[in-house]
């Protein structure tokens, strides 16, 4: 019985390094590594409001640019103050929900 499960072991052990070194070899088959930075940093300017404001800074219009760019600059401001109010207000409330009174002391 032993002897059975350790020959398994093996063949797994074999079919697993084989794969990695086909993959390893073949660079068509290795996806981007930063590919997953990238959807996280898209995600956080996207959760952010930062996204917003780099598509409306980039639609400005030529004759008050520095007016409408204040503006806008100054609106997202205010809206990511909201955002971030929004979300210590949903922080306190899960911890009074919880009755963790000694971490709901920082917010």
């Amino acid at each position: 019985m032993l002897v059975v499960f350790f020959i398994l072991l093996s063949m797994f052990v074999t079919i697993i390094n084989e794969a990695f070194a086909a993959v390893c070899d073949d660079t068509s088959k290795q996806s981007n590594e930063y590919e997953m930075v990238d959807f996280m940093i898209a995600r956080f300017k996207h959760w952010t409001g930062l996204s917003h404001l780099m598509q409306k800074l980039g639609k400005g219009d030529s004759g008050d640019d520095d007016l409408s760019s204040s503006k806008v600059l100054s609106n997202i401001i205010v809206s990511y103050a909201l955002c971030i109010q929004q979300l210590v207000f949903c922080l306190q409330n899960e911890k009074a929900l919880r009755g963790d009174a000694n971490t709901a002391r920082w917010l």
